[in-house]
């Protein structure tokens, strides 16, 4: 199973690296997708819409250290 981590970008980006929909194309494939808090929120996506896709919410440092 792959693992993908989806991280809140800093300073002044808005964009995010994954959308709503494609964490539920991803987690209907058996992906598992962590998304940082309020990582989509700059970009006018909810830590809901995230959740409703599949999509575990974490910390920053949890999602990093699931990665190492």
């Amino acid at each position: 199973m792959l693992n993908i981590g989806v991280l809140k970008e800093s300073g002044s980006e808005t964009r995010v690296s994954l959308i709503p929909d494609t964490v539920a194309a991803l987690t209907k494939n058996n992906c598992i997708v962590s998304v940082e808090l309020d990582a989509g929120v700059a970009a006018s996506y909810s830590n809901a819409q995230y959740e409703n896709a599949g999509a575990q919410l974490q910390s920053r440092d949890e999602i990093l250290r699931q990665a190492a």
